[in-house]
């Protein structure tokens, strides 16, 4: 898990160490000074609304005091008043052009606010004026990483822990960044050292125990969820990501589990419900894993996957054209997962609209040349239509792909059989029983075909 910006708290500490200077010469600036205090103090109490009222008596008294209007900034940023807090950096700044905090926390909130060309910008000029705030190449590293521009949010990331190698979340925030390009073995390394500088960070171990689990390392992967849950039991995405690690290995019941506590600590976790009717969908359960699929809907619209397992389960309960409004819609928000074309093929297949079906395998073969699901499916398609040619071409094609698929041997089998071609038919059908399946060979010697 990505830890999104800085320590607003360390920042707005600074401020307070410069503040007494700035605000000395008269007895009005003095009690400015006394309630930008207050304010701060308030701040680390995280008592919201006194904060913001002590900022506000220090503006009163004060309005030319920058550092309060970066301070009340601060707290509305906490509320999650971005817009507010961003009108209050706009003062700092006005007052004070110099100002790099104000610029960086300026930053945060246009990123909070998804204006993220906005916020390099702040971060750059706040750069620009500080070359050694750390926390600016750390918060434009997050806003590069969200933009998908992982080799850029490395290299901020990077520079944050030269100037502050004590940097925990930096090393946490790279790791993610690592695990994102796949490169696993350094995410990890970054994640073991986050933990060594804070043993106490929860979102570290949920980290690293999500590039176990995507290792392949399962056991290992749970040993990071209980640490990090056993610092936080509150931690709802520990317990959700849990849950996936038990889900892949087959134990449903701890999976579900799971998926419930994580519910309960957050009822807007849109991919607990997803993952939860993943399992239910594994236990053919497809009426309550649509009940979940809806409910994750009803928290994120613009999931491709949910709308993709939710048509899915309603093609395994036959309702094939409610599926392919699902399967057009997560193609909607996802044009290029073969998958989906695949399994909407399969769906206008079962509904006899083979020539339909061979259009949505054509578009998933060419998103990925290597699925081998795509071919066979569209071999079937083809045979249905009595195209043997193509059938057979299909299948031949993912023989070459994977020589040891067996149902493609059989299926090619079948139709060179179904054509007197006794041969190819039988020499197919043996071969796929040496590969362990047995079935059409075992047709064949029912009825004396291939003695």
């Amino acid at each position: 898990m990505k830890i999104r910006y800085g320590s607003l708290l360390l920042i707005l500490a600074a401020l307070l160490i410069t503040a007494g200077y700035a605000h000395s010469n008269t007895i009005e600036d003095s009690d400015a000074v006394k309630w930008f205090e207050k304010g701060h103090q308030a701040f680390i109490e995280k008592r919201w609304d006194v904060a913001i009222s002590a900022f506000d008596k220090a503006i009163l008294l004060d309005p030319k005091y920058a550092e309060a209007y970066v301070g009340r900034g601060l707290t509305f940023d906490k509320l999650g008043s971005y817009n507010q807090a961003i009108v209050d950096y706009n003062k700092a700044i006005a007052l004070n052009p110099k100002h790099a905090d104000a610029y960086l926390n300026r930053g945060i909130a246009y990123s909070d606010l998804g204006n993220y060309n906005q916020a390099i910008a702040d971060y750059n000029k706040s750069i620009d004026l500080d070359p050694k705030k750390s926390e600016a190449y750390y918060n434009r590293g997050n806003v590069y990483s969200d933009l998908g521009n992982y080799n850029q949010a490395i290299a901020n990331y990077s520079k944050a822990i030269a100037l502050n190698p004590k940097h925990a979340d930096a090393y946490n925030n790279r790791g993610v960044t690592y695990s994102d390009l796949g490169n696993y073995n350094q995410a990890i390394a970054d994640y073991n050292k986050a933990i060594d500088l804070d043993p106490k960070f929860a979102k570290a171990y949920l980290g690293r125990g999500i590039v176990y689990h995507k290792m392949g390392n399962y056991n290992q992967a749970i040993k990071d969820y209980n640490k990090a849950i056993g610092l936080d039991p509150k931690f709802a995405d520990a317990y959700n990501n849990r849950g996936v690690t038990y889900s892949d290995l087959g134990n449903n019941n701890q999976a579900i589990a799971d998926y419930n506590k994580s519910i309960y600590l957050n009822p807007n976790n849109a991919d607990a419900y997803n993952n939860r009717g993943v399992v239910y969908d594994k236990l053919d359960n497809y009426n309550q894993a649509i009940i979940d699929y809806n409910k994750a809907i009803d928290l994120n619209s613009k999931k491709s996957e949910v709308y993709y397992n939710r048509g899915n389960a309603r093609a395994k309960l036959g309702k094939y054209n409610q599926a392919i409004e699902d399967y057009n819609k997560s193609i909607d928000l996802n044009p290029k997962d073969s998958e989906t074309y695949n399994s909407r093929g399969l769906s206008y297949n079962s509904l006899n609209k083979y020539s339909r079906a061979i259009v949505d395998y054509d578009k998933s073969i060419e998103l990925n040349p290597k699925h081998e699901l795509a071919y066979i499916n569209r071999g079937n398609a083809y045979n249905s239509l009595g195209n043997w040619n193509q059938a057979i071409a299909n299948y031949s094609e993912i023989i070459k792909l994977n020589p040891k698929y067996a149902d493609a041997y059989n299926n090619r089998a079948v139709i060179y059989l179904e054509h007197a071609n006794k041969i190819s038919g039988c020499r197919d059908a043996q071969k796929a029983c040496e590969l362990g399946n047995c079935d059409v060979l075992n047709y064949t010697d029912s009825k004396e075909l291939c003695h």
